[in-house]
């Protein structure tokens, strides 16, 4: 916020990386070659999409531009590790696999959830895909709130009760508190959950 901070180049060459030089898939998705050649985390998606996002704010000359790649990357991912069934996703996708991974950690899934969040909150009411991404986002609500425990927390696998670590469970839900409270829903009822499973 102080504009005599020296931070413009620093910005600059962060994004020339995230833009010109992350490494992607042949659609441009961002990923990476670790663990395995041309896979993708959901902890990706919160790491590079709401910094894109919030480019558009940054540099508006170019706001089209950030929030084009922002959007595309969001659905780029989604349409691989979103699973509609369960309203959940998955924590990785491997391109090189017919069938992938299927763990919904609940952790990536905070990731997701936070993502969808920082793009809605830049994206115009009027952007064309705005719709689509709502969509998402809603359905991954759903798919969250249909999950958590009687007292407010979720397990560490989001669909797996056996692997219940109550230490952990608040770490989760932290990460969906402020998504659910911010995130354009009115799950007034799963709100008030979360703030009672907390210590």
């Amino acid at each position: 916020k102080d504009p005599s901070l020296p931070v413009d180049e620093l910005i600059r060459n962060y994004f020339d990386f995230i833009i010109n030089k992350e490494y992607r898939l042949a659609d441009g998705t961002f990923a990476r070659n670790r663990p395995q050649h041309n896979t993708l985390w959901l902890d990706d998606m919160f790491m590079g999409i709401p910094a894109v996002a919030q480019m558009s704010y940054y540099d508006k000359e170019q706001k089209d531009k950030y929030l084009a790649e922002a959007v595309r990357q969001f659905l780029q991912f989604a349409d691989r590790m979103f699973i509609p069934e369960k309203g959940l996703y998955r924590h990785g996708w491997v391109e090189s696999s017919s069938d992938h991974p299927a763990f919904c950690w609940a952790r990536a899934n905070g990731w997701a959830m936070l993502t969808a969040c920082e793009l809605l909150d830049v994206l115009p009411e009027d952007y064309p895909q705005r719709a689509k991404v709502m969509e998402y986002f809603r359905a991954h609500v759903r798919g969250v709130t249909a999950l958590q425990s009687g007292e407010g927390l979720w397990h560490q696998l989001l669909d797996r009760n056996d692997w219940k670590l109550p230490l952990l469970q608040y770490m989760y839900t932290v990460w969906h508190t402020p998504s659910i409270k911010d995130g354009l829903t009115p799950l007034l009822t799963d709100r008030l959950l979360i703030w009672d499973g907390m210590p």
